[in-house]
C-alpha cells in the first residue's frame, strides 16, 4: 500500500512471509523470523510493501478510512505478493 493515514490505530502482524513497514519516520521488517507486529497509531502516516509472498493480519478498533479515499473496512486481512 502506498503511503496513507486512518483515523484509527492499527496493529500489524506478519503472519506468512516478509513485509517492509514504515510508520512516520521508522522503517522495519515484519516477518514470523523477527518482528513479528507493531502498532501504527492513529493518524499516523504509513506504508506497506510486500517483500515476499505472504499474509498480513491488521488489528483495529472503530471504522477504518483511508485519508481522502472517503470509504471504509473493518477488521480483516489481506494476503499479498511480492
Amino acid at each position: 500500500f502506498s503511503t496513507h493515514a486512518h483515523s484509527v490505530p492499527q496493529v500489524l502482524v506478519a503472519v506468512e512471509g516478509a513485509f517492509e513497514v514504515t510508520v512516520g519516520d521508522t522503517t522495519l521488517t515484519l516477518s514470523k523470523d523477527g518482528d513479528l507486529s507493531t502498532i501504527v497509531p492513529a493518524r499516523e502516516p504509513h506504508k506497506i510493501r510486500a517483500q515476499t509472498a505472504g499474509s498480513m493480519l491488521t488489528v483495529t478498533l472503530g471504522q477504518v478510512v483511508r485519508a481522502g479515499s472517503g470509504s471504509g473496512s473493518g477488521s480483516g486481512s489481506r494476503n499479498a505478493e511480492g
